[in-house]
């Protein structure tokens, strides 16, 4: 009888893990991947707090309650986000694995806890993914290897797909998907209300709050309305997708505006096009008919696609270095790596509490 094949082990990191928010949803379903593909996949952060702890726990993942805790040589995969690899754990460990592939993400352009790190990361790392185009140029001033960094776009999960879209003739049910909508945008969901569309918005000021986008909100849509992580899940399912939230933004989505909206991230950054209500409520129902049928045709960028870009990394990972590998390039630094672990230490420390002193308040 052969032997069991090892199982594979993910680790993954975040600064905290509460909000129905980017950084944490690009490690959930990440997470959940992995996991439906047989890994084992613990999650580290400084805080964790609902309704995100409850939505990771039911995805399978196991939780590690601090970062300093975290042993990632024990992992086939370290996928850290903010700046936790300085207080991890890396002394010997009897479950260490023979190598560790690190990949660092790097998803906000201005917080500073979302850029790159000083002595740890660029040691470890042999991936660095940003969501576009201007992010590789942000991380490479900072000293990152460009030959290793990546553009990660955000990419929905397979069951966004909808192979055969029908559009509607006219707008009818529309999604509204933001945590910061503009007054502009909510005054236009009450002018479409009055006109018999149907409105439904996720958000914190929504009218369902705190929840996961599901592929039924999306593919059950006629169109949606958002920025960001959102506008993938749309562009897997082929329905139209207007951009604008509290940046502003270029609107419908078409074929002659797609490659500059998507190099901002569909952030709404490529523009900063403000309207007002009343406008935003006339191009969503002039321009639906359009949008729809240029998104229903438009194909599938595999980019978009979640298992497509794991398929990628798993490739990268053969040429992961083994652990002996990594102890060796920190041994080089290591008085740096102190001080920087003392630093990062001290960070976290006041994260926590600072996220705890909040949810008291």
């Amino acid at each position: 009888m052969m032997p069991a094949k090892p199982v594979k082990r993910a680790l993954f990191g975040n600064a905290a893990f509460q909000m129905v928010a980017g950084s944490e949803l690009v490690i959930l379903e990440a997470a959940e991947y992995l996991i439906s593909q047989g890994w084992e996949v613990d999650l580290t952060a400084w805080y964790f707090g609902e309704p995100m702890l409850s939505h990771a726990l039911t995805s399978g993942l196991r939780i590690i309650e601090r970062p300093d805790q975290a042993r990632p040589f024990e992992y086939d995969l370290v996928w850290l986000q903010n700046r936790l690899e300085a207080v991890l754990d890396y002394s010997p460990s009897e479950k260490e694995v023979r190598s560790s592939f690190f990949v660092f993400a790097h998803l906000d352009k201005t917080w500073s806890y979302a850029q790159p790190g000083v002595v740890a990361e660029p040691l470890l790392g042999q991936m660095f993914i940003v969501p576009s185009e201007l992010g590789v140029e942000r991380v490479v001033k900072r000293g990152l290897p460009a030959k290793n960094v990546s553009i990660y776009r955000n990419p929905a999960p397979a069951g966004f797909e909808d192979e055969a879209p029908v559009p509607a003739e006219r707008l009818r049910r529309l999604l509204i998907v933001s945590n910061h909508a503009p007054p502009e945008l909510v005054i236009a969901q009450s002018l479409l209300q009055a006109a018999a569309i149907e409105v439904i918005h996720l958000g914190v000021a929504g009218d369902r709050r705190h929840q996961r986008v599901t592929p039924e909100d999306i593919i059950s849509a006629d169109a949606v309305v958002s920025i960001g992580k959102t506008i993938p899940y749309a562009l897997r399912a082929r329905r139209p997708v207007y951009v604008y939230d509290h940046f502003g933004g270029p609107g419908w989505l078409l074929d002659d505006n797609f490659a500059t909206v998507k190099s901002r991230n569909f952030s709404g950054l490529c523009c900063e096009r403000r309207l007002e209500a009343v406008e935003i409520a006339e191009e969503l129902v002039n321009g639906y008919t359009k949008a729809a049928r240029q998104a229903a045709r438009r194909e599938v960028d595999p980019a978009f696609c979640l298992e497509k870009v794991f398929a990628q990394i798993f490739e990268r990972m053969k040429r992961a270095r083994t652990v002996n590998q990594h102890r060796k390039r920190m041994a080089s630094k290591a008085v740096a790596l102190l001080a920087e672990r003392e630093l990062a230490q001290t960070a976290g420390e006041f994260f926590n509490w600072a996220h705890h002193l909040n949810s008291r308040q």
